[in-house]
């Protein structure tokens, strides 16, 4: 079983440390999507549009710290309970950044933002106060947030005072009664759906107690970033004027007293948020429109960068400075994880559909103008050029793995892929005797039967020169080179009556026959075919031709 998102997405898990403490880890999810552009380019009427590919990338992060100074549960009176919370989670920003991974060819790609979640969440505070003097005295305060839960508490009391002499009596009465309600009430929907003749949804939703959270979107850097703070009981985004005085590496921070109050009533400490005593859990989202112009750009990288700051607070007098204080790290500390925070995304790959998806055929006819890079062979002076096509349908992709000379040389003229009208055709030289492609594909089934089919034949040599040799054809699957699957061609087109047509049963699921066999992964499968001469000594005879190529669920 597996989610329908699965085969256009991949995942990574890192664990994050500071310094020698892990702190927590880092889950992010890539999901790709090829996007046909049909619309109407702007300020013209004849519908011509510059050639690009344009996908739909979307990445969920998720944050996970741990505080391990939460984890004591014990209650404690307070004339012996804590003097101190320290090195608790505050502050953290996070940043997604999007770049090519060859850095040659960063003009060659467009990065538009087009949605994002969390935006902007903070708590919310009213408070009010009253004084009344008549012939009695009162006065009143109250106090409501939205802090990420509903808590109501009332105390009251009352005295009753009477005496009384011969003839003249006194009495007074005097009651009490103090009501403090938090209330917060949060509630976060985070849904996409996108679809290409496919259905695809993902959602991803966190809940905010005490904290806020602050998103932006750097248009220069193209880098989506947000920050989540504490802002209850006392406010790390706001308070950021420090004396200078220091204690354990942290910076103390003035904040006001209304602050201070919900850290120290006379009598007892209290502690951070229940997300910084205990850890936080952080969801963040973002779908980005790549547009690629280069041809030979395929992959981009997605950098994550994790700024983690700690705040501490104390008993008043504690530390040696009078009054309660507070203090945060001066700078933060960018939080490392096990492998790099960083990962590579081929997007026409992850964006493949797969194949039989609706009754969609994979097929590749190998015309010039379906070219994603029309494929050059070696001349005198030039390098030769590596071909990619991907279907029509979105479900085959196909890409030169020739291992060619790293300089032009003498004897290399003419070896590669040509494309002609109708076929891509392939030449060799006698010192270079060997040229490759790889076709990609994805299945999402164990049960049905695939085959792939080639229309392919040898071309006739040159006037005056000896006949042409055949080629020798070597098929592996998914990198199994213990199992290779070989062919022989010889035959010219249409030659003897033959219609040139080579098929291979990837997976055959016929028990009763001794042909049973499955080469297929569910996910991504890869055949590299490799192409040689039968006769090595007689190589710059040797010409082939594919007119096209299909991989076919039974």
């Amino acid at each position: 079983m597996f989610k329908k998102t699965d085969p256009y997405s991949f995942s990574r898990f890192y664990s994050i440390s500071k310094g020698s403490d892990t702190l927590g880890n880092v889950f992010t999810e890539y999901q790709a999507t090829r996007y046909d552009d049909v619309q109407l380019p702007a300020g013209t009427s004849a519908g011509t549009k510059t050639p690009s590919r344009k996908f739909l990338l979307h990445c969920i992060q998720r944050i996970n710290i741990y505080n391990p100074e939460g984890a004591d549960l014990s209650p404690s009176s307070p004339s012996k309970g804590v003097t101190s919370y320290e090195n608790y989670p505050v502050l953290i920003n996070t940043g997604l950044t999007l770049s090519p991974s060859d850095t040659g060819a960063s003009d060659g790609l467009d990065i538009q933002i087009l949605e994002y979640s969390p935006q902007t969440i903070n708590t919310k505070f009213q408070s009010s106060s009253s004084d009344t003097d008549s012939n009695g005295q009162s006065a009143g305060s109250s106090l409501s947030s939205t802090v990420g839960s509903s808590t109501s508490q009332t105390n009251s009391y009352g005295a009753s005072v009477s005496l009384g002499t011969a003839g003249y009596s006194v009495s007074a009465n005097y009651d009490h009664s103090t009501t403090a309600t938090n209330e917060h009430s949060f509630t976060g929907t985070d849904e996409s759906s996108q679809s290409r003749n496919q259905e695809s949804s993902s959602s991803a939703s966190m809940s905010l107690k005490d904290w806020g959270a602050y998103a932006m979107f750097n248009p220069r850097t193209k880098e989506m970033s947000w920050t989540f703070g504490q802002e209850y009981p006392w406010d790390a985004i706001e308070c950021r004027t420090t004396d200078g005085l220091t204690y354990n590496n942290q910076t103390r921070i003035t904040i006001p007293k209304a602050m201070s109050a919900r850290l120290w009533d006379g009598i007892a400490l209290y502690p951070p948020s229940h997300l910084s005593m205990y850890g936080v859990n952080f969801i963040m989202r973002a779908l980005w429109l790549v547009t690629i112009t280069d041809p030979t750009l395929d992959e981009i990288t997605v950098s994550h960068v994790i700024n983690y700051f700690s705040g501490s607070h104390n008993y008043p007098s504690w530390g040696g400075y009078p009054g309660l204080d507070v203090f945060m790290d001066p700078l933060p500390t960018v939080l490392q994880g096990d492998t790099p925070l960083s990962a590579t995304v081929d997007l026409p790959l992850l964006a493949l559909d797969p194949v039989g998806l609706q009754g969609k055929g994979a097929v590749i006819g190998f015309i010039p103008n379906k070219f994603t890079v029309s494929p050059a062979a070696v001349g005198s002076q030039t390098p030769p050029s590596a071909f990619k096509i991907a279907a029509t349908s979105n479900n085959l992709l196909i890409k030169d793995t020739t291992a060619y000379p790293a300089a032009p040389a003498s004897g290399d003229a003419g070896f590669g892929f040509t494309a002609g009208e109708t076929a891509l055709t392939a030449a060799f030289t006698e010192k270079d005797t060997s040229l490759s492609m790889t076709l990609y594909f994805k299945v999402t089934d164990t049960v049905s039967d695939y085959t792939l089919f080639m229309k392919h034949w040898t071309t006739r040599p040159a006037e005056g020169t000896s006949k042409s040799t055949g080629v020798v054809l070597t098929f592996i699957v998914n990198g199994d080179k213990a199992n290779p699957i070989t062919k022989y061609l010889d035959a010219l087109e249409a030659e003897g009556g033959e219609n040139n047509l080579t098929r291979i049963a990837l997976r055959n699921l016929d028990f009763s026959t001794i042909d049973y066999h499955d080469y297929l992964q569910l996910g991504l499968n890869t055949v590299s075919i490799t192409i040689q001469p039968i006769d090595l000594q007689n190589a710059a005879n040797c010409g082939y031709a594919i007119r096209a190529l299909s991989v076919e669920k039974d």
